[in-house]
């Protein structure tokens, strides 16, 4: 089946798409109820009052949180995670979060837990890419680079 039909006193109310994906939820904005809808209208949180607290702390917040609003569907989703952020900000100070930030977008995933680690590891305060060469392979007669499997 590819429809999943809801049903309220022997009447269909709606019908949707189902999703596959595993563990995954799906929404749809007009089938909110209207006190959810406007509970965020009148506490004033959009993303673009996220966008300008994250400026505010700099450009790598500002980026991190961008990616952070833009990780889900619907934008209203995020707002949770990005007024972690501003409350991380008030215990560890702007300067790390802007670090953690910094650090944080050199992966893929963005959200308030990623920072949170961050900041209760220290690892903002390491400085990024200084163990790079960590990782890289020493020269050796018996490494093969990618031309000797084409």
């Amino acid at each position: 089946m590819d429809v999943v039909e809801v049903f309220y006193q022997h009447k269909r109310i709606a019908l949707h798409r189902r999703s596959f994906k595993k563990h995954g939820y799906t929404t749809t904005s007009e089938h909110m109820p209207q006190g959810h809808q406007r509970y965020l209208e009148q506490k004033g949180w959009d993303a673009d009052y996220f966008l300008l607290q994250a400026e505010k702390m700099g450009s790598s917040t500002l980026m991190y949180v961008q990616a952070m609003l833009n990780s889900k569907r619907f934008t209203e989703q995020t707002y949770n995670a990005c007024l972690g952020v501003l409350r991380l900000a008030r215990s560890y100070g702007t300067d790390r979060i802007e670090a953690a930030c910094a650090r944080a977008l050199q992966g893929r995933i963005y959200n308030y837990r990623t920072l949170q680690n961050i900041l209760a590891s220290n690892l903002d305060k390491l400085e990024t890419g200084k163990n790079a060469d960590l990782f890289s392979l020493p020269p050796h007669d018996n490494l093969r680079g990618a031309e000797a499997f084409e």
